[in-house]
């Protein structure tokens, strides 16, 4: 009896001991307070422990705890593991406590849900992933995940980017890789204040190791730089490495580059003879070579269409061009690797260019050449007078423009013979121009009648893009939606892309605005800039980060309105002019013959300004924006 009291008891102890374990670990109450402010999510922890044993064979070990405080953001917890031909999952345990650091559940692997990495744009892929997100009828919550994968290659190693959003706070989290002596590895650190350490474990193996600890939240701020520009950022590659049978060497951009095409592209480029006969028709037609370029890149754009391929050889390697040509498709690799062999047989050399897309102009790295810093491809043809950019994804993108999605950054070309960094175009202030210019017959009714003409130029060609693929019916609805105007009937809606002497993007409205001036007796009222008002950025108390503007742009704008002969503008002329270090603006009202007149220009510089100068930006936008309200008063006589 005696005994049975005393198991009992050490069982009792020990079940309380191990509860007061989880509880003292995982308690939200143990948060420091200054990791608690501005935070949507808490780091509790994160190690992970990747050990090289060979060029193909890398393990992957990771724990990582996140107390995720309000259900809204509970995806930032999400745990998503990605699997293939060269990823295994070997393992994966699941902990989920409540805020007093009770433990709820456990789950595994069986719990995850399996889907496609890409399917919802894909047609073809062979990566999947496993998914868990973690949920709660009750917040705040701990989850805690325990994983283990295994790489078959060394190319691809996965980054170390401890803080990953702003609003994040990190109470530590570690990161280790372990390989052998003689193994050499290209290392790039970004934003941290204390470098690596680096430890012989013994003498076959040495540990390069990072760690960092209670590290802040901040708070998102509107108009705010990139983050990605700030974050602590770990890159890793062997300078020898094996990837899908082949071996490389990642050096420098040079070496990677010359390894990627000559093993992943140059092999996808034999051509039908379709393909052939194209050229040889082409080149008798077309006199130069930039023509011969306009006209291949018009036949793909008829002739092919943009479709996701998340396959072969790690999705890096593009689909043949022989495939391309039978089927009619293909992915951004596939497409540009079909341009390019098209310009192959026509003899004009071109570049296989990788970038980060994205409006955000993220660069690649000049002194770390690795595969994983872009997600898209394009095609760069160096010219005698110029260099042409192809967009080969896109059925509309004049050849030679790019536009938001790939300017203005650093991207890795690479042919047969060489690798290396290039600067996409930039366009200047001036060059992102949208003019508008509208013509109105007025009524007694206050009705306006007329047409709108609008030109896209530069980046803000892309405001109008998408447009062009939807039918008739669903572009009214868009322009409709976009300029949101009570009552707003759009007649007739022409689109032209010129592209001869400079790239633009023509628009023209046939529009109604049914009682646009509102009438009361002999008056009327109304808001004269109608088509492209500005908004003001909200008012941000003790801000800390800089202002910043990737792009300047110019909007131009005038509209003038024939008024009845009876009715003149009653409450006068405006002139105005504002200049600042943001840039500056126009304003003219005025009445002239019968015709009531407004014009309207703004510029906005590109620039990074420091957080003092936020309330001055302002300040700037408010100016103008009092300009565009301003209500007119039109009086009968």
């Amino acid at each position: 009896m005696t005994r049975l009291f005393f198991c009992i008891c050490t069982f009792l102890l020990l079940l309380i001991t191990s509860s007061s374990i989880g509880q003292s670990e995982y308690r939200v109450s143990d948060i420091p307070k200054e990791l608690l402010t501005n935070a949507v999510l808490i780091v509790r922890k994160e190690d992970r422990t990747i050990e090289m044993r060979s060029a193909n064979d890398v393990r992957i070990h990771t724990i990582q705890a996140f107390t995720i405080l309000n259900e809204k953001d509970k995806d930032l917890a999400s745990l998503t593991i990605g699997y293939y031909k060269n990823k295994k999952i070997d393992n994966v345990k699941g902990f989920l406590y409540d805020a007093d650091g009770n433990l709820i559940r456990k789950f595994g692997i069986k719990d995850m849900q399996d889907q496609s990495a890409v399917s919802s744009f894909s047609l073809y892929e062979d990566s999947r992933i496993k998914y868990f997100e973690p949920v709660s009828i009750s917040y705040p919550i701990t989850v805690v995940y325990d994983y283990t994968v295994q790489l078959l290659q060394n190319l691809i190693i996965p980054d170390w980017i401890p803080k990953y959003k702003r609003n994040i706070a990190v109470q530590e989290s570690k990161y280790s890789f372990i390989c052998r002596e003689n193994d050499s590895i290209q290392i790039k650190e970004e934003n941290l204040v204390n470098g690596h350490t680096e430890n012989h474990i013994d003498k076959r193996q040495k540990m390069y190791s990072w760690v960092v600890s209670n590290l802040p939240a901040e708070r998102e701020e509107p108009l705010a730089p990139p983050y990605i520009k700030d974050r602590i950022t770990v890159k890793l590659v062997p300078t020898n490495f094996y990837y899908y049978k082949y071996t490389g060497n990642s050096h420098n951009w040079n070496e990677l580059g010359k390894w990627f095409y000559n093993s992943l592209v140059k092999d996808q480029q034999t051509p039908t003879q379709r393909m052939v006969d194209l050229v040889n028709k082409t080149k008798k037609e077309q006199s130069s070579s930039k023509q011969i370029v306009k006209s291949l890149y018009k036949y793909l754009q008829d002739n092919f269409r943009y479709v996701s391929v998340q396959i072969g050889i790690g999705g890096f390697r593009p689909m043949s061009a022989t495939e391309v040509d039978s089927k009619g498709y293909g992915d951004c690799k596939a497409l540009v690797n079909y341009m390019q062999t098209l310009l192959n047989l026509a003899n004009i050399p071109s570049y296989y260019c990788v970038v980060e897309s994205g409006t955000q102009k993220i660069d690649m790295y000049t002194d770390f050449a690795s595969l994983d810093q872009g997600d898209h491809v394009i095609l760069m043809v160096p010219l005698k007078k110029d260099t042409m950019w192809l967009e080969c994804t896109s059925s509309k993108i004049p050849a030679g423009f790019l536009g938001d999605f790939t300017d203005d950054r650093k991207v890795w070309a690479s042919n047969k013979d060489t690798g290396f960094i290039v600067r996409t175009p930039t366009y200047t202030t001036m060059q992102n121009s949208q003019l508008q210019d509208g013509h109105f017959i007025m009524d007694m009714e206050g009705t306006l009648r007329g047409n709108l003409k609008a030109v896209y130029r530069g980046t803000q060609f892309d405001n109008i893009m998408s447009i062009l693929d939807l039918s008739e019916p669903e572009r009214v609805k868009k322009l409709t939606e976009a300029y949101s105007i009570d009552k707003m009937q759009i007649n007739n809606v022409n689109f032209k892309i010129e592209s001869d002497s400079e790239i633009q993007l023509l628009e023209e409205l046939n529009l109604e605005l049914p009682h646009n001036a509102a009438k009361n007796g002999n008056t009327f009222y109304f808001k004269l800039n109608l088509f492209n008002r500005t908004s003001v950025p909200p008012f941000v108390r003790n801000r800390k980060l800089p202002l910043y503007f990737s792009r300047g742009y110019v909007d131009e704008d005038s509209v003038t309105i024939k008024l009845p002969e009876s009715v003149h503008l009653e409450s006068g002329s405006v002139e105005k002019s504002v200049k600042s270090i943001f840039g500056s603006y126009r304003v003219e009202i005025k009445e002239e013959n019968g015709y009531l007149k407004f014009y309207r220009k703004i510029e906005r510089n590109e620039g990074q300004f420091s957080p003092e100068k936020y309330e001055e930006y302002i300040d700037f936008m408010t100016g103008l924006d009092d300009l565009d309200s301003r209500k007119l008063i039109l009086s009968v006589k």
